[in-house]
């Protein structure tokens, strides 16, 4: 299934679109639902632990030569870093543009939570993947 550190970039990617959907869908049921639901900060934990998990079972499955070890790692933080940028952006417009200042705290602890998830993908990438040596083959 997943041969190459591009195809890990890519599973990865689609994964996390697939659990923002379901965020989005659950944020906008508790909207009409008048924030009744306390659940959203424990999807979106489950969200981001099931993230890891696959991106981590995907990991495992690589077998690579020693030199593109660190280009899979950051192939695999890439899209975590990308949502932290945006999410950078849009906690400035806030700050700039709000007139609660929450809003602009809330989506920089947002930023905060997709650095810290890339970096952990990025680390805890290195350390789970199998290095593909002669005696392996």
């Amino acid at each position: 299934m997943i041969q190459k550190p591009k195809d890990l970039a890519v599973a990865n990617t689609v994964f996390i679109f697939i659990l923002s959907f379901l965020n989005g869908g659950s944020m906008a049921l508790n909207l009409q639902l008048e924030y009744s639901l306390p659940i959203l900060p424990i999807l979106f934990f489950l969200s981001a632990l099931f993230s890891m998990i696959f991106w981590m079972y995907c990991a495992n499955r690589l077998e690579l030569e020693p030199e593109q070890q660190k280009k899979a790692a950051l192939l695999a933080a890439l899209p975590w870093w990308i949502l932290s940028a945006l999410g950078f952006v849009v906690s400035i417009i806030f700050a700039l543009t709000s007139s609660e200042v929450s809003k602009a705290i809330g989506w920089g602890i947002i930023t905060i939570l997709l650095l810290i998830a890339g970096i952990l993908s990025w680390a805890v990438h290195l350390l789970v993947m199998k290095t593909k040596t002669k005696k392996n083959k």
